[in-house]
């Protein structure tokens, strides 16, 4: 089930890359009302929603995933580079509050050590987080 889900996930990020939105939202729709829980279905709705540029959607929908597979680290990842995304895009860069991202790759980074997208990440967010202070 849960394999099946991930590849009905992936089609319907593909799907969007593809520039076709209106049939990935309704993939992932589909998906997430089969099952609110389904964390592939969330995921896949917070790729949707960057590739539309909706960012702070994105951020809402891979907050949801997070809060349901807080074991996975990359989903942790994606949720943080989602906050990062939508402060850049609304030019916020310097008026973000940053823990949540923080506390997402902080998380990711106790599951899974030295991954160099959180390192990355940590480093980018504790950088914007000193300039907040300054």
């Amino acid at each position: 089930m849960e394999t099946e889900r991930r590849v009905r996930a992936q089609a319907a990020e593909w799907t969007a890359q593809n520039g076709n939105f209106s049939d990935a939202r309704n993939q992932v729709i589909d998906l997430i009302a089969e099952d609110w829980n389904c964390a592939e279905g969330h995921r896949a709705w917070g790729r949707v929603l960057q590739l539309e540029r909706k960012y702070s959607d994105a951020v809402a929908s891979f907050r949801t995933a997070a809060t349901l597979r807080p074991e996975d680290p990359e989903l942790l990842f994606e949720y943080a580079a989602a906050m990062v995304d939508a402060a850049q895009a609304a030019q916020l860069l310097q008026l973000t509050d940053w823990s949540d991202a923080r506390d997402a790759v902080m998380r990711g980074l106790e599951l899974a050590p030295a991954t160099m997208v959180g390192v990355k990440l940590l480093r980018f967010i504790d950088e914007q987080s000193n300039l907040v202070l300054d």
